[in-house]
Formats: structure tokens, sequence, C-alpha cells
């Protein structure tokens, strides 16, 4: 199991060293390939494989095949439904005389949020004595919390410095190291990894109702992972729960997110009896609240009765999802692989494939509704900004308190709900704020709805933030803020400078050049050009290696386009700076990302200038002297296309694989675009307008 999330892959696989040498190894051999090195279940502490049948001498990997018994979609199919999918494996493990079954599903709660939903049921055909459920992820600190951010207490074991006494010391968990754990506890449980080279999160949730213990340990680096994390220890959690696994199967909700704050609140056991058969996952979006019931049971066989919420359900997988915003609510109904399922008075009948969806729109109880207006979860705001909030607030609450960073900014008990120039949202530069609104009744029950608020993860080192302004000149340790592997990567993950020390970027010692430079490398600026036009880029350098090679490509990396490649720089010899033009480049007015990719070694850079040589016809101007305006572009939630002096047949918009988004054929001469309602993501977009006269037009529109 592999997970994604959060423009980052989280839980990677574990990948193969770079040489042959490299994979006779003890860390490879006795770990990577042993059950321990990879996210799967131990049985009985005693799970391995044989050598009878394996494909590498002494290797005892041999072990049954696991079988694909359910998935919706299947393979090269199309999703019934864009916001859920499963697949559930099944192992009959005759080397450990055991079996096991597990399911993961990947459910969406909007356009940026989602969690993944992982049961893993497991049972010794023989003794249950106990199982293992071990899950690795990248990351600089594991957090073992109840719900409510109470750290969980840990002493050192040694549980883990075992093995079955095979050739190559199976199940492989010697290797864990610095390992931790805590007590027995039923309690709900949140697991959080920080990744803070990336600032981002992976989140594991259990919910109440199963004892178990909660190891945390370190285990050898992930040779797929990116960034610093390359060379880092991954971060484990092992969890270890007495007898069997197959009634009492392990179920957690993992989501990755950017902020410690989480779109998902809480998590619940769904039962059959006795037999643990689902979550009821409830989320929290901005002010959309979506509750779960997401169910998994044993076979499509197995019938399940949730009389207290009116379901029933005869199948293997489904979702039931209530939703509701501030006006609106909808129920779904989702069956993966079963024939009936029944929420309230609504129902689903499956198809002759075992599957169907339906969405219904219902009745919105709005005397209860809880909300931020115009604020939206992890929006982002320019660093230095200062921010107003006004809360949505339904009819039966009778006050309403902010919280900023677990902070109480006031008490409101009546209409308008706004709090504005409070200190705590006055010149914004942290990287993340949590705003959370508590809201109580007559009868003193309470609701709240909380949401994060992000600077940006990546932003111009300038004395206001804002970007480096062009025309001009930007000393190359000037390079933005945000961290390796968001505003620069360096290999070597060191910096012997005074400037900026805490970065790795290699920088003189009088803190005015980037020395020391890897192939491989980069530095990224945020610029803003202040007219359209062909300009000269300078560089000033030393480059002491010789015969000549090829040391910069430039380029625009978030829109897919590059200026210059493969550059070789005049040689200098050492103590020697120059100052040389490297190429033109045509600029479009507007904010842009620039990275210069180093290839070599052997050069230090200064800095370097735009130079505007001459005004170029805007884009927009075209031959006929019709006009197309994209305005704000870039954009965040909406933008408006004006076509002056044209006749327009056809008006699309297409992502940057081909796919079309947007399409009109109206023929006016001003449209207004919504970003939400037309379902455009972050990224880069083409405008393509159709004339009368057969021409096409194109243009580009940045989604930030």
């Amino acid at each position: 199991m592999e997970l994604y999330g959060a423009d980052y892959i989280m839980s990677a696989n574990a990948g193969l060293p770079k040489t042959l040498a490299e994979r006779k190894e003890p860390e490879h051999e006795n770990y990577f390939w042993r059950h321990a090195g990879n996210n799967t279940m131990i049985v009985n502490g005693t799970t391995h494989g044989i050598q009878p049948g394996s494909w590498n001498t002494d290797s005892y990997l041999w072990m049954n095949t696991t079988v694909n018994v359910a998935a919706e979609p299947k393979h090269l199919e199309d999703p019934i439904n864009p916001n859920f999918s499963f697949a559930t494996q099944f192992l009959d493990d005759t080397v450990n005389n055991d079996q096991q079954k597990r399911t993961l599903s990947t459910i969406r709660t909007s356009e940026t949020t989602g969690y993944y939903f992982d049961m893993f049921r497991s049972k010794s055909l023989g003794t249950n004595n106990f199982h293992d459920y071990i899950y690795h992820n990248l990351g600089d600190v594991t957090n073992i919390m109840t719900m409510d951010g109470t750290e969980l207490p840990v002493s050192a074991t040694t549980r883990y410095q075992n093995d079955i006494g095979d050739l190559q010391k199976s199940p492989g968990w010697r290797f864990f190291e610095d390992t931790n754990v805590t007590q027995s506890t039923d309690a709900a449980i949140q697991v959080r990894f920080d990744l803070n080279e990336t600032n981002t999160y992976m989140n594991m949730f259990a919910a109440s109702g199963v004892s178990r213990e909660y190891t945390k340990a370190l285990g050898p680096a992930t040779r797929e992972a990116k960034g610093g994390y390359i060379n880092k220890k991954t971060q484990i959690v092992a969890v270890r729960q007495q007898g069997e696994a197959w009634n009492k199967p392990y179920v957690y909700i993992f989501e990755p997110s950017k902020s410690t704050n989480t779109s998902v609140k809480s998590t619940e056991h769904l039962y059959r009896g006795n037999v643990i058969v689902g979550a009821k996952v409830k989320s929290q979006i901005g002010d959309k609240v979506v509750t779960d019931y997401v169910i998994c049971q044993e076979d499509a066989s197995k019938v399940l009765s949730l009389p207290d919420v009116g379901i029933e359900f005869t199948g293997h997988f489904a979702v039931v999802r209530h939703e509701q915003t501030l006006d609106k609510a909808y129920v779904t109904l989702y069956i993966g692989e079963g024939t009936s399922l029944t929420y309230g008075e609504h129902s689903l009948n499956a198809d002759t494939t075992k599957k169907g969806q339906k969405v219904i729109e219902v009745s919105a109880d709005l005397s209860r509704v809880v909300g931020f207006k115009d604020l939206k979860n992890n929006q982002e705001i320019p660093k230095g900004s200062d921010l107003s909030v006004e809360a949505i607030v339904g009819s039966d609450f009778t006050e309403a308190t902010l919280y900023v960073n677990n902070v109480n900014v006031g008490t409101l008990t009546e209409e308008p709900y706004v709090w504005s120039s409070i200190p705590e949202l006055t010149n914004m530069t942290e990287l993340s704020y949590l705003i959370k609104i508590e809201v109580k009744d007559s009868e003193g029950k309470i609701e709240e709805r909380t949401l994060t608020i992000l600077t940006p993860n990546q932003w111009a080192y300038t004395t206001d933030n804002k970007p480096h302004s062009i025309p001009g000149k930007i000393e190359f340790e000037h390079y933005d803020n945000g961290g390796i592997d968001i505003a620069y990567w360096d290999k070597k993950n060191q910096n012997s400078s005074s400037f900026r020390p805490t970065e790795m970027v290699d920088i003189s010692t009088n803190g005015e050049t980037v020395r020391d430079i890897k192939s491989g490398e980069w530095l990224e600026f945020t610029i803003d050009v202040a007219q359209s036009g062909n300009y000269d880029l300078e560089v000033t350098h030393q480059t002491r290696r010789s015969p000549a090679f090829k040391q910069l490509t430039v380029s625009f990396p978030d829109e897919n386009v590059t200026f210059l490649s493969d550059i070789i720089l005049t040689n200098t010899g050492s103590g020697t700076y120059l100052t040389e033009t490297i190429g033109s480049i045509d600029l479009e007015a507007g904010t842009h990302v620039l990275r210069f990719s180093l290839l070599d070694f052997g050069f230090d850079l200064d800095s370097f200038e735009f130079k505007l040589k001459s005004l170029s016809l805007p884009e927009d101007i075209i031959t006929n002297k019709s006009e197309i305006k994209v305005y704000p572009n870039p954009t965040i939630n909406s933008f408006t296309i004006k076509l002056t002096k044209m006749v327009w047949e056809s008006l699309s918009i297409y992502n940057v694989l081909g796919k079309k988004v947007y399409r009109n054929n109206s023929g006016k001469e001003e449209l207004f675009i919504d970003v939400k309602e037309s379902k455009m993501k972050s990224g880069l977009y083409f405008l393509v307008i159709g004339d009368s006269f057969g021409k096409q037009h194109t243009k580009k529109i940045i989604v930030k």
C-alpha cells in the first residue's frame, strides 16, 4: 500500500537500490524484502516466506499469491461515482497458516479533500496470539494522540528485537530503531506524521472500541522518497492487537493535509452484532459537513441492518453519504459490490454487475447551519494581509465565539457576526492560522466549524514578501522562501554561511553568492513582470572549470514553459566574475515562478537581471485588431473574458492534458467564469477561440 496526498507521496514504496551490490546488503535482503519493511500485517510475530519457489538463491521470498476479489472500478473501467472507489484482496497464506483480506478505498469529500479507508482482516487458522499492523510514512515526527490532541505517553520497548531464526531473520523488524510503545488503549486515536520540509501531514485515525498498543519507531530510509527524506530514517507505526483481527479488523482512516486542521473530525466503528463492518466518518470542509457510512462486510452475501440510522445493506462494499452546505443537502447511495442499499426513505438496487449509485437532493436544516462567509478551508492569502471573519449562524443559536489558533478573540450575540481588526489576524505572516467558530443554543448545546487559512508555502525573499519586480536585478542568494523541494533543491543539505543559515542552499561566507553547486539542483524566484515584452537575461557568475560544459536551464515550471536550455557560460577562471547576456526571453505581464536548473558543478552564481529589450505586441492584440482580455489572470476564484472588435463562434477552455473544461457558443462580448462551477483546479489552462473567419486564437489562463 502506497498513499499519496497534499502533492506528495507520503507512504512511498521502498524502491530498489541503485547498484547490484547494494541489493545484497542486509538492509535490502533482511528488511525491505521482509514483511516488516512493508505496509502489511504480521501474524503471531512469525510471518515469513520460504525458499522453494523463490526466484533468487537463499532469498526466502516465496508466498501464496494475493488475489483481487472485488473492485470498483475494475481495471481500465471508469468509476460509477467520482467520489468513491475500492479494491479488496484476499490471501490464503498456506506458508504461515493464516488468511487475510484487505480493502482499500479512496473517498473524496470535495475537490481538494478526501481520505483513504483501510480495513485489514487477518486470522491465524491455528492459534491467534497477536497481530501487528505495520505502517511506514515519510516524516520528521510521529505523534500518537487522543482525538482531543493529548499525546499518549510512551516507554521504550525491545519487543521487535527478535526473528524466527531463518536465514533472512524474518519478519525483518530487527531494523526498527528507537521503539517506544503506548499502554494498551481502546480510545479513539489520531496518529499524525509531520513532514517539516513540505509543511504537510499524514493523519491516521482509529475509532474507539478495540484495545491496541501503538509503537512508534524509525526504520531505514525510503529509497523512493523525494527531497531530504531520501536520506532520513522512515517513520513507522506498529499496532499490536491481541487475538484475532478478522471479526475485529483494523480500520484506519488516512487523510493527507496541508495543516494540522484536518477535514476528518471523527470516526466510529459500524457493527453487525459483534463484527466490525465499517466506519462512520464525519468530515467538515469549510461550510460543508459530510457524514459517510463506509460499509465493508466479509463478502457479498452478508446482510447488515443499522436501525438507529435507517441503513439496510446486502453486499460487500457500500457508502451512504449525507452532506449539507449552508443552504443545500444531498444524500448519496453507492454500491461497490452488493445487491441493495436503503437509507431511510431512499433506496438503491444494484445492476447486474452488482454496483450502482444515485444522488438525491434533500431538505437542509437551515435553523442549525454554521459556517464562514467567503472563506474556504486551506484558502491561501498573501503574506502580510489583514483578515476579517464573518460567520453564518442559524436561528437556533444564541451566541457565536471566534477562536484564532485556540485564542478566544470575542463572542457576539446577534447579527452581524463579524470580527474585524483582530490583532491575531493582522499582518498575517505565519504559514497557517486555525480559525474556529463555536456556537451555542439556548439549551447550551455547542456546534463548531473550523478552517485553516494559509499564507503561501512559497513566496519571494523580499523585504515586503512581494514578488521581485521585472525589469530588475535579483541576487541568486535571494531565492524564494518555502524550503527544500518547494523553493529550491540542494543535494548537500548543508549551508555553512551565516546568511539564511537554516536553509540548505550553499552560500558563500559573505552571503553574496551561491556556491558549491551540484548537478540537479535548482533555485526558484517569484517575479512580477510589469510589461509584456522581450527581455535580455544577464547572469553574473564565476566559471572555473574547463572545457566548456552545460550549466543552466531557465523555465517557468508551473506553466510548463522552458525559455533557455543547456546554457554554457564563459570560463572566467578562479576569482573573476563576469556579467554576460545568456539569451532573450519573451515574458508576459503578471506574476510567475522562475526556475534556474543547475546542470553541473564548477561555477558560482552572483546575480541575474532582466532588461527590457522591446515591448512586444501583447498576445491579446490580434492582427485584425480584435482584442481578447482575461482578467484577473492569474486568478483564484473567477475571471472575466472580454472580446471586442471580434465576431466569434466558439470558445473553449482546456487543461494541460487537453481535456475540455468549459465551452460557450453565445457570441457575447463579455463572459464571467466561476472557477469552482467549471471545476477548474489550480494549474495552467488554454483559452481557444474560433472566429467567424475560421481562425483560432489562444491565450493562457493560470488558476492559483
